[in-house]
This record gives structure tokens, sequence and C-alpha cells, in this order.
């Protein structure tokens, strides 16, 4: 377990980084109402719009979804569903 430890923190660090340079910074926050929404809608974006050179310039839901479509799962369509469902609560509120 321990072996690992150093290459999941790399990955939250360099997600954590992600977020606080285009995100946080970008948007100039100041209450934490603002924070939420913000967090909220960037995390959106970042996994089902912007693009990632490291997934072959595709979104993570996009990747995530052809790579269980490939290994024949069908859990990718309650993901899709849930991605499908947060976005329209978040655009109603």
């Amino acid at each position: 377990m321990g072996k690992f430890r150093h290459s999941t923190h790399f990955w939250i660090e360099r997600i954590w980084r992600t977020i606080k340079y285009e995100c946080i910074h970008l948007a100039g926050i100041e209450s934490l109402i603002e924070l939420k929404s913000e967090l909220y809608t960037y995390i959106l974006y970042y996994n089902n719009r912007r693009l990632h050179s490291s997934l072959c310039y595709k979104q993570p839901a996009k990747y995530y979804a052809d790579s269980m479509k490939h290994n024949g799962s069908k859990d990718y369509l309650v993901y899709c569903e849930l991605d499908k469902k947060a976005a329209t609560n978040k655009e109603a509120a």
C-alpha cells in the first residue's frame, strides 16, 4: 500500500493545481458559496468539455465511456446519466 502513496499524491496535487489556476484564480472568488458554485461548474467542464492531451485530446468522460464500451461493461451508462442529471440540475438552479 505504501509504495503507491507518492504516485497517488502526485495526481491529486496535479488536479488541485489545475483547479486552482484555471478556476479559482481566474474567477476572483470571494465567498464560500461562490467557491462551491465555481468548483461544481468547473469540475463538470473539466470532465465533460476540456480536452486532455494525456487522453489523446478527448474529454475524460468520453475517454472513460469509450474504454467501458470497449471492455464490454454497461457501467458507463450509469455514469453518463449521473453527469447529465448533475448538469441539468445545475442549469435549473
